[in-house]
C-alpha cells in the first residue's frame, strides 16, 4: 500500500500545480478540493489562501470538491466543512450562476445539503435569473429525500416573487424558464414520481398553482410523457400515473384551457402517450376541443407523427376533418388531419423512422 505524503508535501504540490495551470487563475485550494483533502484544505487557508478565489471560470473551489464522480462520501463531506469552516462562501455561484446548493441537490446528496444549509447557504437564490431554487434542482432530477430536506426548510418561508413582485411563500416561487411552482415541477419532471407530489402536499403547497400562461397540474403532467423513440414501442417514461393520483385527490382542471386553448389532451397528443390519453378520455376529457388555431388532439397527434396516439384518437371517433392552420413554415396554410396525413408529399424530407410512422399513420386514415 503506498504511504500517504506528508502535508508540507502536499502543500508543496498544491502550490506546484496552480503555477503550472498558467493563464486559468487555478489556485492550490483549487486543486485541495478536487483531491478532497481536508486536511491540506485545513492547511492552506491557515497560510493566507483565499478560500473564494475564482479561477477563470469564475468557481471558487468550493465547487470542484462536487466535481467528484465517486458521489457523496466522507471525504467530500470533510473536505466541505473544512472550506465553510475556513471562510468559504456557500452561496459562491460558478459561470453558470449555478450555487453549491443547487449542485448537491440535483445529484441528491442530502448530507451535503444539510452542511451548506446550515452554515448559511440561501434556501432561494436568484439562479441567472431564471429563478430556479435548489428545491427545484431536486424535482427536476428526481431526488426525493433531498427534496423532502429542502422543502421542509422551505415551509413557511416567505420571499420576494420575482414575477408578481409580492412577497409569498418559497413554496410557491415560480421559475422564469417554465414558470413552474415546485408542485408543478414535480408533476412535470420525468424523474420525479407520485412520492414527490406526496411529499410537497404534506408541506402544505399550492396544488392548484397555474404557470403563465395558466398551465396546471394536470397540463404539466401530460405535456411531459416521454415517449420510446421508435415510436409504437413501450413507453420509456410516462406521467400517467401522476395524472392518476392527481385525479384521485380530487384536483380539478383535466379539460381546462391555457391562454393558447390547449387542454390535457393536446399536450398528450402532442407527446403521442396513449396511456395519458385513454386516461383523460375515460376522464370525460373534450375529444376534438381546438386550441386557437383550430388544432384538435388528433391534429396535433398527426403533426408529431405519433401513429399510436392517432389510432387510438380516430378509434375513439376523433373527427378527421377538423380544420386547422399553420403558418410561417413551408407548410403554411389550413390543413386538416386527414388531408395532412394522406397527402405524403408535404413530408418529403421525412426519413426512418418518420417515413415508417406516416405510413402507419396514413394506413390509419385510409381504413376509416
Amino acid at each position: 500500500m503506498a504511504r500517504k505524503q506528508s502535508l508540507a508535501t502536499r502543500v508543496k504540490l498544491a502550490r506546484q500545480a496552480a503555477r503550472n495551470a498558467i493563464g486559468v487563475r487555478y489556485t492550490a485550494l483549487h486543486h485541495a478540493a478536487n483531491e478532497l483533502d481536508a486536511e491540506l484544505i485545513a492547511e492552506l487557508i491557515d497560510k493566507g489562501e483565499d478560500p473564494n478565489r475564482e479561477d477563470v471560470n469564475y468557481t471558487p473551489p468550493i465547487h470542484g470538491i462536487f466535481a467528484d464522480r465517486c458521489g457523496e462520501n466522507p471525504q467530500m463531506l470533510k473536505s466541505l466543512v473544512a472550506l465553510l469552516g475556513g471562510g468559504a462562501d456557500p452561496d459562491g455561484t460558478e459561470g453558470h450562476g449555478v450555487t453549491s446548493l443547487m449542485i448537491v441537490a440535483g445529484q441528491g446528496w442530502t448530507q451535503a445539503a444539510k452542511i451548506l444549509v446550515e452554515n448559511g447557504a440561501a434556501l432561494y437564490y436568484n439562479y441567472i435569473n431564471t429563478w430556479d431554487t435548489a428545491l427545484h434542482w431536486a424535482i427536476y432530477n428526481g431526488q426525493l429525500e433531498t427534496a423532502n430536506f429542502l422543502a421542509k426548510r422551505m415551509k413557511g418561508v416567505k420571499a420576494k416573487d420575482p414575477y408578481s413582485k409580492h412577497r409569498k411563500p418559497l413554496l410557491e416561487i415560480t421559475t422564469r424558464r417554465y414558470g413552474h411552482t415546485p408542485y408543478l415541477a414535480a408533476c412535470g419532471s420525468y424523474w420525479a414520481g407520485v412520492e414527490m407530489l406526496a411529499m410537497l402536499e404534506k408541506c402544505d403547497v399550492n396544488t392548484q398553482a397555474k404557470m403563465h400562461h395558466e398551465e396546471n397540474a394536470w397540463h404539466c403532467a401530460a405535456n411531459t410523457c416521454q415517449h420510446h423513440l421508435f415510436g409504437e414501442a413501450p413507453y420509456v417514461r410516462c406521467n400517467a400515473p401522476k395524472m392518476q393520483y392527481i385525479f384521485e385527490q380530487g384536483l380539478p382542471g383535466f379539460d381546462a384551457e391555457t391562454d393558447w386553448g390547449k387542454s390535457p389532451l393536446h399536450f398528450a397528443a402532442q407527446q403521442g402517450c396513449t396511456l395519458s390519453i385513454a386516461l383523460l378520455l375515460q376522464l370525460g376529457a373534450e375529444i376534438d376541443r381546438e386550441d386557437n388555431n383550430g388544432m384538435t388532439p388528433l391534429a396535433e397527434a398527426v403533426e408529431k407523427t405519433h401513429p399510436a396516439a392517432v389510432k387510438l384518437l380516430l378509434k375513439a371517433d376523433a373527427s378527421p376533418q377538423a380544420q386547422y392552420r399553420i403558418e410561417g413554415s413551408t407548410r403554411h396554410g389550413r390543413h386538416t388531419p386527414m388531408s395532412a396525413a394522406l397527402d405524403l408529399n408535404g413530408w418529403h424530407d421525412a426519413k426512418p423512422p418518420w417515413s415508417g410512422w406516416l405510413r402507419s399513420i396514413k394506413r390509419a386514415f385510409e381504413e376509416i
